[in-house]
């Protein structure tokens, strides 16, 4: 097993184990300290009601990074046709994985570079890691790829390679009916002038 966002323990210490040895190995045995030690923490009743409001916890962090550097490919204030968006959508997440576990920079030195700074929510000083710079090859790689197809002659600038796919004009699951009984039925809260 790996754990690539964990920061001490990445991996299992233990070699690949197989589904064989997963069955028949005899992990505890029963009665023993390490056995009894588990049993307590397992069934302590306080550690027990505070796994009901964990279980459902998640680190929301990296989708949060991921989702800020979307924008830079999709911004929401713009409106792009299918084909376009899952395009970009796929140039953020090959974006994404060559560059979500960049290691921290480091000086001439060999010292770990940070940033310090004071955000106005907190009012105190924070120390925030500096990482090594973006990786951008998968672009070369893309241009790469491109211009070896333009070459080889199969595929013409401005050729349609993917079909439009078929699409539902409104995705409103259920029809609009008569848009004057729509209009007459608006209400408003505001008081009229």
């Amino acid at each position: 097993h790996t754990f690539g966002g964990n920061q001490l323990f990445k991996q299992c210490a233990h070699p690949p184990i197989t589904p064989e040895e997963r069955e028949n190995t005899p992990w505890l045995r029963p009665g023993s300290a390490p056995h009894r030690a588990l049993y307590e923490v397992v069934f302590n009743k306080t550690l027990l009601k505070d796994l009901a409001h964990l279980t459902d916890f998640k680190h929301t962090g990296a989708l949060e990074v991921f989702h800020n550097m979307l924008l830079k490919y999709a911004p929401k204030r713009q409106h792009f046709p299918f084909l376009s968006m899952r395009g970009r959508l796929q140039l953020a997440v090959l974006d994404h994985n060559d560059n979500v576990l960049r290691e921290q920079a480091k000086t001439q030195q060999g010292d770990l570079r940070w940033a310090v700074r004071c955000p106005k929510r907190t009012s105190e000083w924070v120390a925030r890691k500096l990482y090594k710079e973006k990786n951008y090859t998968f672009r070369q790689i893309l241009m790469e790829e491109v211009a070896t197809r333009k070459e080889s002659g199969q595929w013409q600038c401005g050729q349609r390679v993917l079909p439009d796919p078929d699409l539902p004009a409104n995705i409103a699951p259920v029809d609009r009916g008569d848009r004057d009984a729509v209009i007459n039925a608006y209400q408003t809260r505001f008081r009229a002038s």
